[in-house]
């Protein structure tokens, strides 16, 4: 929250009873400017004394989604306004390009996409641009194939974008499918294996691509039979295959994507040096002014004019939908003192899916073990940054370059974050839930206070324990429930019957008693400034 508001020049404002609230600024408007911070209350009407009569400062730039940065600090991507039609020419074009204009009003899209990520825009935005209808999913129904695979059907849905792994939870739930829905995958790179079992559960398959820095999706491609294509620009939109020299390379050569058009951003908000890095001249269009966005990913240009992705250009990836720079994790776990030397790994976890994992090498007597370091990298890192586990080496393996040398760094043991707590699991239940554990994490013996989180587990593989729970227990504990008691014992006290209402009624009681501890912060602070 402090970062968010560091970035979006937030302040202190009085508001009612006299405490004091933190409200970020409009866009094109500085802190502490006239009606910069009166967003929420009624608009005024024209020709109002705090209705500008020109434009804002800042005016004609409009502030973009976050993407990760150093050490967790994110990177926003202001975008200049276009001339009108520009951006709904680019949703047009994509809701054309998915066949479905005669649909229209008939379509219901399901939204699963928390909206603090850009791709949720298209979730929202695009089927009412056609004045078709959206369903909102709350956080349990994302995050659990399951329930999600049971309301589809029900909640009519025709239209839904989801990244790869979430498609993968949802075939491997037993999913049967939806004949008349159409599916988009976007987010990650789609594998031809998943492409296989999603085509013949959908009426229509499509992969979608575009980062962030050019505003959600820039390409859309059909999946049939073969190799998967990103396919070829939407509207208003231009690709580029370059060489390092930013030559255009032939077709069936690898080269780095370019994308340029109504929908790149500015650059990154405070960050002239990373925006001329990533965002250059355009050296093939031969138009003034024109830019491209260098995008690191690698691609090959088929004989069909469609785009093939290779790979990385550089040591960015993504797990689980977000964009990593594996060099920014290793620098936030080198600034712990203990640690002489870190590298940082993707590697498969049991879901499916993709998982960082950090090897340390400690300073000699520093050793302090894998929670510690964890726990240091969550005050750093934002927790999709944050590896799934620490292994510690005597060294860490090189090439004969003397690099890092990835492919030969072992395959981590989970389970060793262990906390101060070595009680082992002592009821049944107990025993039962680090069994569980055991089997989806691949761990050993594990503490009766053991974090899941901390042992190497993520949301994708509570999803796993969740739905073993309820098969060995027959349980109504919802998958939020978990969340909120990620030990062993904690869990076991919700499947044993202990988080039900009364369990709700602490956590109420809980919050309440939060929120008067701030009040009176809040309160003792203004009155001894």
């Amino acid at each position: 929250m402090r970062r968010a508001l560091a970035r979006a020049g937030g302040g202190p404002a009085r508001g009612d009873g006299g405490r004091r609230r933190v409200r970020a600024p409009r866009p094109g408007l500085p802190a502490g400017a006239p009606g910069a911070h009166d967003r929420g209350r009624r608009p005024r009407r024209r020709g109002h004394p705090a209705v500008a009569a020109g434009p804002a400062p800042g005016a004609g730039r409009r502030p973009g989604p976050g993407r990760g940065g150093a050490r967790g600090r994110g990177r926003r991507a202001p975008r200049p306004a276009r001339r009108a039609g520009a951006r709904p020419a680019r949703l047009r074009d994509l809701h054309l390009r998915l066949d479905r204009p005669a649909q229209g009003r008939r379509d219901l899209a399901g939204a699963l996409t928390p909206v603090s990520f850009d791709i949720a825009a298209l979730e929202l935005f695009l089927p009412l641009t056609v004045g078709a209808s959206v369903v909102v999913y709350d956080r349990a129904a994302a995050l659990d194939p399951w329930l999600l695979a049971g309301r589809l059907g029900p909640d009519g849905i025709t239209v839904l974008q989801a990244t790869p792994v979430t498609w993968r939870q949802l075939v491997r739930s037993g999913w049967p499918g939806l004949p008349r829905l159409t599916a988009l995958c976007g987010g990650e790179a789609l594998p031809e294996s998943l492409a296989s079992e999603l085509r013949p559960r959908t009426g229509a398959l499509w992969n979608v691509y575009g980062p962030t820095e050019t505003t959600i999706w820039s390409t859309a491609s059909r999946v049939e039979a073969g190799p998967v294509s990103i396919g070829g620009p939407i509207a208003n939109t231009v690709l580029h295959v370059l060489d390092p020299r930013l030559r255009p390379v032939p077709v069936g050569v690898c080269g780095e994507l370019h994308i340029g058009g109504a929908g790149l951003a500015r650059g990154y908000l405070g960050r002239p040096d990373l925006t001329a890095e990533r965002f250059v001249p355009d050296p093939v269009s031969g138009t003034p002014g024109a830019r491209l966005y260098r995008t690191g990913d690698l691609v090959r240009r088929r004989a069909d004019g469609g785009l093939e992705f290779r790979g990385r250009a550089d040591h960015q990836v993504k797990v689980r939908g977000h964009r990593i720079e594996l060099g920014e994790v290793e620098a936030a776990l080198k600034r712990d003192p203990a640690i002489a030397d870190a590298a940082v790994a993707v590697l498969a976890d049991g879901a499916g899916g993709d998982e960082l994992a950090a090897y340390v090498v400690w300073r000699p007597g520093a050793a302090t073990g894998a929670a510690p370091v964890l726990a240091a990298a969550r005050e750093i890192l934002p927790d999709y940054m944050v590896p799934s586990t620490v292994t510690a080496l005597p060294e860490l393996p090189l090439t004969p370059n003397g690099k890092v040398d990835r492919r030969a760094l072992p395959r981590p043991r989970r389970g060793g974050a262990a906390v101060a707590l070595p009680a082992p699991p002592r009821t049944p239940v107990e025993r039962a839930v680090a069994g569980i554990w055991q089997e989806v994490l691949g761990a050993g013996a594990l503490a009766a206070g053991q974090n899941f989180f901390d042992a190497g587990g993520h949301s994708l593989l509570l999803v796993q324990v969740h739905r073993r729970l309820q098969e060995a227990f027959g349980t109504s504990v919802t998958l939020v429930e978990l969340f909120g008691h990620p030990t062993i014992r904690g869990m076991a006290e919700v499947v044993a019957g202990g988080a039900g209402a009364a369990s709700l009624d602490r956590r109420r009681e809980r919050a309440q008693a939060r929120r008067r501890r701030l009040a009176s912060a809040l309160e003792g602070g203004e009155g001894g400034g």
